[in-house]
């Protein structure tokens, strides 16, 4: 289909190619070549196409192109009518062109060659002329001249002395380690061609390249050494930097003199005696080893209560089963001469024996020494703190009171046990004298190791004394309801609770005169009071921090 451009007007000269646009936007519009028509006596104006990107001698642009032939027509400005150029025409009249070079190319007598060879698998196309080719097969590229036999030496030649004119032996050796092919030129014997060689002659020996070193061992004075030469001498590796004989390698710290230079320094000695030698009987797999005697150079595998004793170290995850060891937490607060009945408690979960006891007590930098002056102070350790960890267990402590576990017999430091194994609760009692650091450790002794961070809350489990944070509500005037709250740390049974102070109802206060109703558990506190003046009924009821005293019992 003719597409038409007709925009704008045009102004002509006659005699002039020049076609100049009024209005027109030739170049936007993508035109690239075409016929101008102009309505007007005059010719045709066949457009020359756009070479802007080259030339430039007849570019078109939105306002101007150039025509192939002049105006013939009157000068003057017209309407017209532009026939663009059709781009498939113009791609049809190039493939055209293509077609016939493409045909040109194949009417040539090697393609034609070519095209009457038949294929053969793993064969190849061999040009044997201008016009002719055939087919040749791939390994007659690869191997040459194809040998009819092989022979290590000339002296092989005589096994094939009667083959006929044309065979081929390849000679592997045929003087100075060259191979070479011999033809036999008839079939009389011994009529063989002068060889073919397939290897050059052998060449001068190259330049020696540069040698390494070479391990001379020891140092004396007798050998002679040459450059690059190692030895030992002192424990130090030297080489040497030139020939030499009895030159002697300096002594370190000294590195370097004129013949010799420091390879491989020796390592420092150790601050030992000497060799250390094993037990003469061996040892077990990871058996630790000590020293047998004050040498230094005899050891011995120790026994597992030697290797424990040599160690002596605390060890964590809670190893001292002891409670407040350090007499730290004293919530009962008491002071000089403590006189307990038998069971009655004095720094928190320490308590009197069967026969009571009095003690007097000093703290110096955080450790407290308890001096016993009748009966025995004692601590019920829960049988739950020796859950799996069953074994003998020792009882040591600081000062001049002998101890014991259980119902045991009573000993100095150290020398106390008892198998414990957390089917039942364990005791452990001192009698008269002085008492600090107890410890309580299964299998040895160690040094003293404490938990006086976590005793605070493990002592709370058994015992607590102090202001709670009790919320209800005012029942009537003189009753408060479900005074509450939750406790820092679960208690070992429901406590036993006694609490005195004043109730808030955020207006006025009452004094609690007795508890009328408790609904305890172990991890919480709820009851119910008397009050002894009225506040107001439906108000809330909050315990006063200044005054109150709540005293929780769970002790063994």
């Amino acid at each position: 289909m003719t597409a038409l451009y007709t925009s704008g007007t045009i102004s002509l000269v006659n005699g002039s190619a020049v076609i100049t646009g009024i209005d027109t936007a030739w170049k936007t519009a993508l035109i690239v070549g075409g016929t101008v028509h102009v309505e007007a006596e005059g010719n045709p104006l066949p457009i020359l196409p756009d070479d802007s990107a080259g030339a430039s001698e007849h570019p078109i642009t939105d306002t101007e192109m150039t025509a192939a032939i002049k105006w013939q027509g009157a000068t003057g400005t017209y309407k017209y009518a532009l026939v663009r150029e059709n781009t498939y025409t113009e791609a049809q009249a190039a493939n055209s062109v293509k077609i016939a070079e493409l045909l040109q190319r194949l009417n040539h007598p090697t393609i034609a060659a070519i095209a009457g060879v038949q294929g053969e698998q793993d064969h190849l196309i061999l040009l044997t002329g201008a016009s002719t080719a055939t087919v040749i097969p791939r390994t007659s590229l690869i191997q040459g001249i194809e040998a009819d036999a092989t022979v290590e030496t000339p002296a092989g030649l005589v096994t094939y002395e009667s083959e006929a004119a044309g065979f081929i032996v390849l000679v592997s050796n045929a003087g100075d380690e060259r191979a070479a092919l011999y033809f036999k030129i008839s079939a009389a014997a011994g009529d063989w061609s002068d060889p073919a060689f397939l290897t050059g002659e052998k060449g001068d020996q190259g330049d020696i390249g540069p040698t390494g070193i070479r391990w001379a061992g020891v140092w004396n004075n007798t050998d002679a050494y040459a450059k690059n030469d190692v030895v030992r001498n002192n424990k130090s590796a030297w080489i040497a930097l030139r020939a030499n004989t009895n030159v002697a390698p300096p002594v370190l710290p000294t590195e370097a003199n004129d013949d010799w230079e420091l390879f491989a320094p020796a390592g420092m000695d150790g601050a030992g005696t000497g060799d250390f030698l094993g037990p003469a009987g061996g040892v077990a797999v990871n058996q630790i080893v000590g020293f047998a005697d004050n040498t230094g150079k005899l050891g011995k595998g120790l026994t597992t209560a030697q290797a424990r004793v040599a160690a002596l170290v605390p060890i964590g995850n809670y190893r001292n089963k002891l409670i407040n060891p350090l007499g730290a937490i004293n919530q009962r607060a008491v002071t000089g001469t403590v006189t307990l009945a038998a069971g009655a408690y004095g720094h928190d979960r320490f308590k009197a024996g069967a026969s009571g006891c009095t003690y007097t007590f000093a703290t110096s930098n955080g450790v407290t020494t308890f001096t016993i002056t009748a009966g025995s102070l004692q601590q019920v350790i829960e049988a739950a703190a020796f859950a799996g960890e069953p074994g003998t267990y020792f009882l040591s402590w600081s000062g001049t009171a002998q101890g014991r576990i259980g119902a045991g017999a009573y000993d100095v430091s150290g020398a106390v046990s008892a198998v414990c194994n957390g089917s039942s609760n364990v005791t452990v009692e001192f009698g008269i004298g002085t008492v600090s650091l107890p410890q309580i450790e299964r299998d040895y002794v160690t040094d003293f190791s404490s938990k006086v961070f976590q005793d605070a809350e493990l002592c709370l489990r058994y015992y607590f004394r102090g202001f709670l944070p009790l919320r209800g509500i005012v029942s009537t005037s003189t009753t408060a309801g479900r005074l509450g709250c939750v406790l820092p740390v679960q208690m070992r049974i429901v406590p036993a609770i006694s609490l005195v102070g004043n109730v808030f109802d955020g207006g006025a206060t009452a004094a609690i005169s007795s508890i009328t109703g408790s609904y305890n558990s172990v991890g919480a506190v709820e009851v119910d009071v008397n009050l002894s003046s009225s506040l107001i009924a439906g108000r809330p009821a909050l315990v006063y921090q200044g005054s109150a005293i709540t005293t929780l019992n769970a002790e063994l």
